[in-house]
């Protein structure tokens, strides 16, 4: 009995000192939370429209756009921000373009009910994805673009935008150049020597004929091109089959002849110009009512003004840039001359920029007090007004470096977070993204005959590519396209590999800064006896053990 009793009473003495212990850490952290992790941390549009001039001038797009490394050593796990635009076919009507059973009809009921802004769309640029398979703390330069209605998206040639290989019998992006490989993850710039930029363009080119089925469907002439303006490169790079888009109209009627092949970009609009921020995670911690939180040390390139730009010099291009004539040369054999493909002035027109306000969000909230810190506007320089759009970056901010900190969705400085919280928050590492351990990989290539190359690039990622004859190429091969109508498509890129060489010039000069540099590995040369009329074609990219 004795023993028993004493024992009892040494738990009750035990429990009131853990009970004590307990009070004492509730009153010392008041109420707080565990820190938490989420993905809205940072989210919205930097974003500035183009002027445009009407119908005329929508045979393409050019614009000169940024390239930097916004992470010092690496890239961070499920982090997406991108520049660049959208390129949709110019449309009007009430008519539903998407048919049933997409993605866009099915699930975006606000987008009807036409859904011509979500029909079909060219995208892509720099920026950094949250599937990318080989990570990099730097920028690369991919291809994007919705053919039916969001349902389906493709990336490069043979490739979808979450990097599974295409289907047999779905067509896609053709490569053109001879001599710039394009990987499956997008191309790779030279490390530490940002920031610099990039010219790129979209160009409807009529390098096939329309086409119409016994039945009525229509495959239209626009092959939408894509030119890459670098220090170490120059011209065309990969295009759009037309088939890619008439696809879906071919059991669709309401689409018929309304695709990217057979329409012009919209153009009723000014041209949408945006940095979107998609993901940025954070870490958050609640106490007291107030809530923090810390996201990734994001840095931007500013310049001797204190801005960073996002895009300049946007030009609209008519028929007369380059169209007319590659449509002479190649209707009219013999009679016109190809042209060297530098697009003509008279066919282009410089648009002006403008910049929208403000309006990046943290937990679906706009963030306060970002005016303090940076103001999105456009910029002039010496003889061409509003050349340029980005960020103003005010004083106390000229490094660049987005704020870390926020209190209830205010850019905090460090000193102003209760230290107890900071110390939580600052020891808090942001995941890193790790390689894909499958890469890229398309087995039904495994079978082709003939010898195989490899790119060893930046990104720790191993290109492995073949040469194919132009209309050899899966992304041809599959159109099954007559024999005539594969020796002139074949005779028309021979000419172009001779004549539209990396040295010229296409879209023509920046006002201001200095081109990238593609990674030069991704730079390369036919072999003896394919120096035109064959092509590239990456058939697999791994990580590089």
């Amino acid at each position: 009995m004795i023993a028993i009793g004493s024992n009892l009473h040494s738990k009750i003495k035990n429990m009131k000192k853990l009970l004590a212990i307990v009070v004492l850490g509730w009153l010392w952290c008041g109420s707080t939370y565990a820190v938490s992790y989420t993905n809205s941390g940072l989210h919205g549009y930097m974003s500035a429209e183009a002027k445009g001039n009407g119908l005329k001038y929508s045979y393409g797009l050019s614009y000169y756009t940024s390239i930097w490394a916004i992470f010092e050593n690496h890239l961070i796990d499920n982090f997406q921000i991108g520049h660049g635009t959208w390129i949709t076919p110019n449309n009007h009507g009430n008519k539903p373009l998407c048919p049933k059973g997409t993605y866009a009809r099915d699930n975006w009921p606000e987008r009807g009910p036409s859904y011509r802004d979500v029909f079909q769309t060219i995208e892509g640029g720099p920026g950094y994805w949250w599937n990318t398979k080989f990570p990099s703390p730097q920028m690369k330069y991919r291809v994007n673009g919705t053919t039916d209605c969001y349902t389906s998206q493709i990336a490069s040639p043979g490739w979808t935008w979450d990097g599974s290989a295409l289907g047999s019998n779905v067509p896609g992006i053709a490569q053109l150049s001879n001599r710039l490989l394009y990987p499956p993850d997008g191309i790779t710039f030279k490390l530490g020597d940002d920031p610099k930029i990039l010219g790129n363009a979209w160009m409807a080119l009529p390098l096939t004929p329309k086409t119409i089925t016994n039945n009525g469907h229509v495959t239209g002439q626009n092959n939408w091109t894509l030119f890459l303006n670098a220090e170490n490169f120059s011209g065309p790079v990969v295009y759009w089959v037309p088939e890619a888009w008439s696809k879906i109209s071919k059991n669709y009627s309401p689409a018929n002849g309304h695709t990217l092949d057979s329409k012009l970009k919209m153009a009723q609009y000014p041209q949408s110009m945006a940095n979107e921020i998609n993901t940025v995670y954070m870490y958050q911690q609640k106490k007291n009512g107030k809530t923090y939180s810390r996201i990734p040390k994001l840095k931007f390139p500013v310049d001797d003004k204190g801005r960073t730009i996002f895009h300049q010099d946007v030009k609209m291009y008519s028929k007369d840039a380059i169209y007319n004539d590659l449509e002479k040369a190649i209707n009219n054999s013999g009679k016109y001359y190809f042209p060297d493909g530098q697009f003509k002035k008279d066919g282009t027109y410089i648009s002006k920029l403008k910049a929208y306000p403000t309006s990046l969000k943290q937990d679906n909230k706009k963030i306060k007090r970002s005016n303090k810190i940076l103001k999105f506007k456009s910029f002039n320089y010496p003889g061409n007004k509003n050349f340029a759009w980005g960020i103003q970056w005010q004083k106390n901010y000229l490094n660049g470096y987005f704020p870390e900190y926020f209190i209830d969705r205010k850019v905090a400085l460090a000193q102003e977070i209760p230290r107890d919280i900071f110390l939580k928050l600052d020891k808090k590492k942001f995941p890193k993204k790790k390689h894909g351990s499958q890469g890229y990989y398309d087995s039904r290539l495994k079978n082709h005959k003939g010898q195989t190359f490899k790119a060893y690039l930046n990104d720790n990622s191993v290109v492995t590519y073949r040469w194919y004859k132009f209309i050899d190429q899966p992304a041809i091969k599959k159109l099954n396209l007559s024999q005539t109508a594969k020796d002139k498509l074949q005779g028309i890129v021979e000419t172009i590999h001779m004549l539209w060489t990396i040295d010229k010039e296409f879209i023509g000069s920046p006002t201001t800064g200095k081109l990238a540099i593609i990674e030069n590995s991704l730079i390369v040369f036919p072999p003896e006896g394919m120096q035109t009329g064959y092509v590239p074609i990456a058939i697999k990219q791994v990580w590089n053990k």
